[in-house]
């Protein structure tokens, strides 16, 4: 569980910096969450996303599911991915 915890921590991270890119060269949230987070907090809208995702892991962590922390890291990670084909 320490390894998906890890993942996930690196690919939320990841798609923090790449949505920060992409907004810079003219790209939009399509998280409608992380949109209320951006208009609600301002440029600390990264804050209450890295606390949401906090709060997803210790979910999954307290029903002993890595398998869960996994499929969010894996889909966490695709979204930075795209975030950078954005961010060109």
């Amino acid at each position: 569980m320490t390894a998906a915890l890890i993942a996930f921590g690196i690919a939320t991270l990841f798609d923090i910096i790449t949505t920060i890119e992409a907004l810079e060269r003219g790209g939009r949230e399509a998280n409608p969450v992380v949109r209320f987070f951006m208009s609600y907090f301002g440029r600390l809208w990264w804050v209450a996303k890295l606390a949401l995702a906090g709060v997803a892991a210790w979910l999954f962590v307290y029903a002993d599911s890595a398998a869960g922390i996994w499929i969010m890291a894996v889909v966490t990670g695709y979204v930075a991915y795209r975030n950078t084909k954005v961010a060109r």
